[in-house]
C-alpha cells in the first residue's frame, strides 16, 4: 500500500516528465519497467547473497548486516507495483464495460499461474542441483548451498521474460471497444 501511494504521488509525476503523459508511462511501459526492475532485484539479491555467504561465520549466522537486503526488497516492491498495477489497468482498459470483473479475474489468474510456475522453478532447481550427495543450491542450511546462483538464474530468466515481452508488446495494437 505504501509503495502504491509513493508510485501515484512521486514516481508517476517524475516519469510523466519523460513520457509526456500526465499519468506517466503507459500500462505496457509500466509492465516492462516492472520486469526490468524485477531482474535488477534478482541480480541485487544474488550479489547480496554472495557477500552474505562469504561473511558467514557459523552454520546459521553472517556478519553482513540485514540492511543490505533493503535495496533488493525496494526494487521488488516498485517492480510489483509497476507490474501488477499496470497489468490490472491494462486488463481493465481492454475489457468492454460489462466485462471489467472478467479483466480483473484474468489479471489475478495470471498472477496465480506465475506463483505455480515459481514453485516449478524452485522444485526443478532443487532436484537438478541436489545430486550425488551435494546439498544443491537451496538446502536447509543456506551456507552449504548456492542461493546466489539461484538468484542469478532468476535474473537471467527475468531478462529472457522481458525479451519475450518486448516482442509481444511491440506487436500489440490497442483494440477498439465494442
Amino acid at each position: 500500500a505504501t509503495t502504491i501511494f509513493l508510485y501515484r504521488r512521486a514516481i508517476c509525476p517524475f516519469l510523466a516528465r519523460f513520457t509526456g503523459r500526465s499519468t506517466g508511462p503507459t500500462e505496457l511501459q509500466r509492465m516492462g519497467l516492472g520486469l526490468v526492475l524485477g531482474a535488477m532485484a534478482m541480480a541485487t539479491a544474488g550479489t547480496v547473497e554472495h557477500f552474505r555467504k562469504a561473511s558467514a561465520t557459523t552454520a546459521n549466522s553472517s556478519e553482513l548486516h540485514i540492511l543490505w537486503q533493503v535495496p533488493q526488497y525496494a526494487l521488488i516492491g516498485v517492480s510489483e507495483v509497476m507490474m501488477y498495477v499496470g497489468q490490472l489497468e491494462f486488463f481493465n482498459g481492454e475489457m468492454p464495460d460489462g466485462f471489467k470483473s472478467f479483466g480483473s479475474a484474468l489479471c489475478m489468474m495470471s498472477m496465480s499461474l506465475g506463483n505455480y510456475f515459481s514453485d516449478i522453478i524452485v522444485s526443478a532447481v532443487t532436484k537438478a542441483t541436489a545430486v550425488d550427495g551435494r546439498p544443491g543450491w537451496i538446502p536447509a542450511d543456506l551456507n552449504e548451498g548456492h542461493l546466489n546462483k539461484f538468484y542469478f538464474l532468476l535474473a537471467i530468466l527475468s531478462v529472457a521474460d522481458f525479451a519475450v515481452y518486448l516482442v509481444f508488446a511491440g506487436r500489440y495494437r490497442k483494440s477498439c471497444k465494442v
